[in-house]
């Protein structure tokens, strides 16, 4: 079972296709990963329901969610210095994809107060 997660929406979208995605992703990762197999499955779908909420992008990246369900396996936590590195990454991706798709990225927050202070 391969499994590209070429859909069309972004990952942090809600729609059947996102969703089928995931489940697949996840699916063939318990199935064939010689680690993540060894962890009890509720420990890695909390894992992986745990990255979908900080890190909604990266979890349609294959090879991410590998090393993150194999760390977050072995640890059973996830430290908030791991959760902003996950943010900061997830964010990242957003913007590559928005980018990609012809978008403009929403304008830095920090960035926009420093203009209206300036004004």
């Amino acid at each position: 079972m391969k499994n590209n997660c070429n859909h069309k929406g972004s990952a942090s979208t809600n729609t059947p296709e996102a969703n089928r995605d995931r489940a697949l992703l996840l699916q063939e990762l318990v199935a064939t990963d010689p680690i993540i197999s060894k962890f009890p499955t509720h420990h890695v779908v909390d894992a992986y329901q745990q990255m979908l909420r900080i890190a909604p992008e990266l979890s349609s990246e294959k090879e991410i969610t590998r090393a993150f369900l194999r760390q977050a396996g072995a640890s059973q936590a996830i430290s908030p210095f791991e959760a902003a590195d996950l943010i900061k990454a997830n964010t990242g991706l957003f913007k590559q994809h928005q980018l990609q798709r012809g978008l403009q990225p929403p304008p830095n927050p920090v960035a926009v107060s420093i203009k209206l202070v300036n004004q």
